[in-house]
This record gives structure tokens, sequence and C-alpha cells, in this order.
């Protein structure tokens, strides 16, 4: 039985709660760093004292040691311990340790538990024990008048003041903190109550009492808040449209008979499973009856009348209207006249419900008499040769028509790829600025929300580089590699990249791949073969709830140059319906676009596989049945390697690039160019990490004439930036500055290859796109840091 609505809990509670929370959280949040805060400064007030008190020691304490004066300087020790309450003071005295014969003589004072000062004992164990876990200590030298060391002063202390005026603080910011949230919790809890859900229980009980229709016969009251009033002045707004509606409908229903009798159509509804019908009077007038006539009516009455070679035909067109495949019946056909002439009939309708398993219950339609029209057909038959040229004008309309809706392609294309730059750009510094702050959280719940971030951040990453694929293929301006491939390595960097999501799903991923097939030397895009995999996996993995995903490779066929190549990704998931398969492989389309709300995606995925395995010769389908898994399938064809030459599986990146670069290039002058505020901060904060120098350049101009300047050991250069762009910036520095052969690196958000190419073109060494990642732009740098002067730069000769 469903709840009253006015019995159901109120989301404003909710609303208020929430708000209560996320205030108290972040007034706690602000105490704890209160508490850091103060811990760090009497930490910093305590450092200076003790290295005051060394300063003062180690002045006084030097005479008394030249003299042999233990006591003296015993009595000053003990002194300062009494004043600051440090834990101990320790004095290693060289001149006492000659006359006994040691290198050195440990003298000192040192605070008991009972907070009696006691005589410094190295033999004592529980003394030991306190100094070795003090919380810090300090040691200087004492040098006589000639510079020579004499001694040492070492002084011990604990952290028991900072921790007691650090917690004074924190209890002091919670207490506030607390009484904050009372008092909001107190306003949210009058807010609500008073202000809203009393007016509002007012205008739910006004709108409650309700006509045979369903809508309220009184209007809402009128309530004396503005917003309130507003909302009222809404539902009343509401009511009387639904009420104009009503009588509109009522209107269309009326308008709608006359319709039917003035275009003197026939109207028909069957049930499909029992064969009952219902039939217009102008139904059977049409074919010279009236309904008395034909009773009993039944589908037999229909099925009687018509033409036998015009019934297959309505069948069949009954049968693709049923399963989906036409939105529409409709069916041209001859029907028997009481006189004994056919007439001809357009018969047309839809199925109205649906029995709960989905097959067709009602369908409804009409009957029009197109004799007329048929008898007009036969008379145009003869005027046939006029056609030709009205068929030869209509051509050249569609070739218009064609070129224009190419030409609208195109722009689409540009569209998407100026968009993808524009959206780049902001997402290097969303990313950048997510894992700076990474590295310098150390709260597990900061943490954890900057991780969410992160991945947020990298899935509108992973959309934004399927609409550049996307806009790439149809630009043709995507360019296959033809360089050693691996397909074992394939497989290696598609389990590091899917196999974990199957794990946490409780999944066994597995791949099958021949032993003659992994040892052929091949040729061909590993990256987009890797692409086309890791898209076809992560649809299975995502789709799977149980069981298993498998990826299995075969050899389809092989000539002395190319080898073709089967791949299969084998799912146990959920399936897909026949009827949708074909839909798969379209733009931004999924099996069921209800699927987007429950599992997210684009629908980009295999629209893009589909487009680069057509690049690389090959095909591309699937296999499915509902319940039962699914079978994506697609063949390559890849070039076999020369002899003589052997293919290196790709590396996995260097994990320590950082730190390498930070070991052998610290304090190394980096260039960097970058127009964008939050990219230049952003690319600071990653060279600043590993120890580079960074001198920034908001454009070409500025960072054509620091290179004139001075030499660099590397210069980062952003593509588009005003004044002057990279492009053009790169060449001036490669004709005359004092960094003709210093590496010079893209850094943009350009991400065509030809993009790639015109900075190699005008002198830059590679190409780092935006957004940033840190592994592959540390990797970057400490392959140009690394290589000697005058290499040539990637892909020149």
């Amino acid at each position: 039985m469903a709840v009253p609505a006015l019995q159901r809990p109120s989301l404003l509670w909710l609303l208020a709660g929430s708000i209560a929370a996320i205030v108290l959280g972040i007034l706690s949040l602000y105490s704890v760093y209160q508490y850091d805060a103060e811990r760090q400064r009497m930490a910093e007030v305590m450092q200076r004292e003790v290295g005051i008190s060394l300063a003062r020691l180690t002045r006084t304490v030097g005479p008394f040691i030249e003299a042999y004066a233990i006591n003296e300087y015993d009595k000053l020790i003990q002194s300062e311990i009494e004043l600051h309450r440090y834990l101990a003071i320790v004095v290693a005295d060289r001149s006492m340790g000659k006359i006994m014969g040691e290198e050195v003589y440990y003298s000192g004072k040192l605070l008991g538990g009972n907070g009696q000062v006691e005589d410094l004992d190295t033999a004592n164990a529980i003394q030991q024990d306190m100094l070795a876990r003090a919380f810090a200590r300090e040691t200087k030298a004492v040098a006589n008048a000639s510079g020579e060391e004499i001694g040492r002063v070492t002084i011990y202390y604990t952290d028991a003041g900072i921790r007691s005026a650090s917690m004074a603080v924190l209890r002091e910011s919670m207490m506030t903190s607390a009484i904050l949230a009372l008092l909001l919790i107190g306003f949210l809890w009058y807010f609500t109550q008073g202000v809203l859900l009393r007016p509002l229980g007012r205008i739910a009980a006004s709108i409650a009492e309700r006509d045979s229709d369903g809508i309220p016969i009184s209007p809402a009251p009128d309530l004396g808040y503005r917003e309130l009033s507003t909302l009222t002045d809404t539902i009343n707004g509401m009511l009387r449209v639904i009420r104009h509606s009503r009588d509109t409908l009522q209107e269309e229903r009326s308008r709608l008979q006359n319709v039917i009798e003035g275009t003197h159509v026939g109207t028909w509804e069957w049930n499909v499973q029992t064969g009952e019908v219902r039939f217009s009077e102008r139904w059977a007038e049409i074919v010279g009856y009236t309904l008395a006539e034909l009773e009993p009516l039944s589908i037999e009455t229909w099925t009687r009348l018509v033409h036998p070679d015009d019934l297959q035909r309505s069948q069949a067109n009954l049968a693709r209207h049923f399963t989906g495949e036409q939105p529409f019946y409709a069916c041209e056909s001859r029907m028997r006249h009481k006189a004994g002439h056919w007439v001809w009939v357009l018969d047309r309708g839809s199925v109205a419900s649906r029995t709960p398993d989905g097959k067709p219950l009602w369908m409804a339609g009409t009957h029009l008499d197109i004799s007329a029209r048929k008898e007009a057909e036969a008379e145009l038959d003869r005027y046939r040769s006029h056609l030709e040229e009205l068929v030869k004008t209509r051509t050249a309309e569609l070739l218009e028509a064609k070129d224009a809706a190419e030409a609208a392609s195109r722009a689409k294309t540009v569209f998407l790829a100026n968009m993808s730059h524009e959206l780049r750009t902001p997402m290097n510094g969303i990313m950048g600025m997510i894992e700076l702050a990474r590295r310098r959280m150390a709260d597990p719940v900061g943490l954890d929300q900057l991780d969410k971030a992160r991945g947020a951040a990298d899935r509108l990453l992973a959309v934004l580089n399927d609409i550049l694929d996307l806009s790439k293929i149809e630009a043709e301006r995507l360019v296959l590699e033809t360089v050693p491939l691996h397909l074992a390595s394939v497989l290696g960097n598609l389990s590091s990249v899917v196999g974990q999501k199957a794990v946490e799903k409780g999944l066994i991923f597995r791949t099958e791949l021949p032993a003659d097939l992994a040892r052929l030397p091949l040729k061909g895009d590993p990256l987009r073969l890797g692409q086309i995999l890791v898209n076809l996996a992560s649809n299975a993995i995502k789709f799977t709830q149980q069981g298993s995903v498998r990826v299995v490779l075969e050899r389809t066929d092989e000539s002395p140059t190319h080898v073709g190549v089967r791949f299969e990704v084998i799912d146990t998931g959920i399936g897909i319906a026949p009827e949708t398969q074909a839909r798969l492989f379209t733009d931004f389309e999924q099996a069921d676009n209800s699927m987007t709300r429950k599992y997210g995606g684009t629908g980009l995925g295999l629209a893009i596989s589909k487009r680069l395995v057509r690049l690389m010769g090959g095909e591309i389908g699937v296999h499915s049945t509902p319940g039962s898994g699914s079978r994506f399938w697609f063949t390559v064809r890849l070039a076999k390697l020369a002899e003589g030459l052997t293919v290196v599986p790709a590396g996995t990146g260097s994990a320590d690039s950082a730190s390498r670069i930070r070991d052998a290039y610290f304090g190394t002058t980096v260039l960097l160019a970058e127009d964008e505020p939050v990219s230049r901060e952003v690319t600071t904060l990653l060279l600043e990490d590993v120890g580079l120098v960074v001198e920034p350049a908001e454009d070409g101009l500025q960072a054509l004439a620091a290179a004139r300047q001075k030499p660099y050991g590397l210069i980062l250069m952003d593509m588009q930036m005003p004044a002057m762009n990279g492009i053009e910036a790169t060449r001036e520095i490669r004709s005359h500055s004092r960094n003709l052969a210093v590496p010079i690196l893209a850094l943009t958000a350009n991400a065509y290859d030809d993009d790639r190419q015109r900075c190699l073109e005008a002198g830059m060494n590679d190409h780092i796109a935006k957004p940033i990642q840190p592994d592959v732009f540390y990797e970057t740098l400490l392959k140009w840091l690394s290589r000697p002067a005058g290499t040539p730069r990637d892909g020149v000769a």
C-alpha cells in the first residue's frame, strides 16, 4: 500500500542535516589545522630558545672547561635546565678527558621523572633510554681563544609544552565548532519547520481534494513569502493548464471523430492473440457491405475478403512490424467487393498494446479506398518517358546536397578538433593540480577525495580522447604507425590495463596466444591495436557480473609478406538482443540507451574500434545471445618483419625517472614558454619537484629573447601563444641564438600527428601532449637531458 505523501519523510530534513554535517566537518578540519599550526609554531619557538641557550652556554662554559672547573659549568647547566625545563644538557669535555685518560669526559644534568635535576650518569641505562627517546636535541661546539674545539654542548628537550599548548588550541577550536554547529542546527530546525514545512503543508492540504479526473478542485492558497507565493502561483497555473488540456483533449477527440468521418476512412481494431475484431460501418461500406451482413466478425472476415496474393505480403509486413523492424504496418491490398470486383485499399496501423511477455495484443488502424489513386497511377505509366529528364534534374540536386552534407561533416570535424584542443588545455591544469595536491596531501580523507577527483578527470579525458580520435578519423588525419610489433607485449599491456578491473569484480581474465604466433616477428601499430583490445575487453568486464573474460588470438591466413590475425573477446555477461546488435558500432550508440545510465559510457568506443579495424584492413563483428554472454571479434592484416630484424617488446617506462633527474640534473635551468597561467604553474611545479630551475616566458617573443641571452639545459615550448607562436619561436632559436643544439620539446594540447610533424620540422626534438602525465613527462625529460648536445631529434635523420 502506498504511503500518503504527507506521511513520507521530508527531503528538507535531509537537506538540513546534510548542510549541518558538512559545516561541522569543515569546522572540525579547521580545528585540526589550528592544532597543527600551533604545534608547528611552538616547535619553532622551542628551537629558537634552544639555539639561544646553546649560544649562551658555549660562550660561558669555554673558560670553565679550560680551567677544569666542572662544578662551575654544572651549576650553569642546572640553572639552564631549571629555567627552561630541558630534558638534559650534556657537556663533552675534551680537556678533562685528557686528564682522565679518555678522549672525552661527559658531564651534565638531567631532569628526572620526579621533576628534580639529577647528575648525568653515562652508565645509567634508564637515563640513556630517556635521552634516546628525547623529542629533539641540538649540539654546538665550544672553542678556545685560538679557535680549537675543546668540547661540545648538547641540549635534549621534550615536546610536552608543545603538546599541552596545541591541545589547548584544539579544545578551544572544537568547542567553538560545536557551538557554531548547534546554532546552525537550531537555525535550520526553525527555518525548515516554521518557514518551509508549515506553508508547504498548507499547500499540500489545499490540493488534496480532487475531482474524478484526479485534478485538484481548490487552488493552492496564497502565502506571504515571495518564493512560496511564486510556487503557489505556479501550481495554480499548472492546474489551469491541466484543466485546459483536459478540455482540449475532449475537443480533440470530437475533432478526431469528425476527421475520420470527413476523410471517409474505415477504422479497425484487432486482438492479435484472440482474433477478435472491431470494424466501423465505413470499413464494411468500402467493400459494399453493412456490418450486420458481415457478422459474426473475426479476423477471418478480413482474410476471406483479401486477394490471396496480397494476403501473403500483408502478413509479411505484419511480422516485421511485430518484431520492431518496421515502426508501422502498411500494405496496399485488393479486397473483393460485394458486387464481385476488386477494390484497392490502403491498410495502415500499429500495435497499441502488448502482453506482459512482449507479444502484440491489440492493434488499431484504418482502411482507405485508393482505387481512384491506383487508376491515376495506371494513367501515369503512360507518361514515364517524360521522367528521365526529371530524374537527371533530381540527381543533380542530390549531388549538390551530398556536397553540402560533406562540407557540413568537415566543418563538424574541425569543430570537434578545436573543441578537443580547448578542453584538453584546462584539463591539463585540472589533472596537474590534482596530482600536485596528492603529492603534498598527508590526510587519508583528502587523498581519497583527490583520488576520486583524479578518477573523474581520467574518465573525462578518456571521453575527450575518444572524440579526438573520432574527429581524426573523420578528417582522414589519423595515420597508423608501422613499427615492430610483439603480440605478447600487446596482450601483456592489455592485462596490466584491464586485468585488475576484472579481478576487482571477481572475474577470471585470461589471454590465449598460440606459441607460433607469439614468436612471429610482425610490424603494425601496437598502440591502436591495444586501443581496440582495451575497448572490447573493458566493455566485456563492464557488462559481466560473474564468470570470465577471455581474449583469444588465432592465425587466419598467411602470405609471404603478411599474416591475418583474428582476435576474439569472449565474456559470460548479459548478452545483446539480436535486433540491437546492428547499432552497436554506430557513433554514440549502445545496445540499449538505458545502459548509459546503469553502466556509463559515451557509445564511442565500438565506433572508433570499427574505424581503426577498417584502417588496418580488417573487419569487426559480434555474436551474442541475451543472458549467455557475447563474443566480439575482429581481424587485421599485419606485415611480417624483414629477416635479420628482431622485435623488442615495448618498455614499461622508468619508474624512477623523477629521482634520476633529481640526482643527475639538479639545478639545471629550463626555459618554459607557456601563455596559459594554470598550465604554466602546473608545469613549473612538476619541474621544480625534480630539482630543475624554471625560467618562465609568457609568449614566443619572450622565449626567443631569453634563448638569445643565455644557454639552457632544456626548452619546453607551447605551440599556440600570443605575439609569436611556438613554431616561429623555435625556428628563430634554431637559426640564431645561444641554444642552437639544446633540446626543445613541444608541450601542447594540439595532439594530431601532423601537429607533431610540424613541431619536428620547425626544429623541435619531441612532442608532449596535454594533459601532462607526470610519468611520461619525466621519462621524456630524462631522455633528452641525458642525450649529448647535437643528438638528432626523434623522426629526423
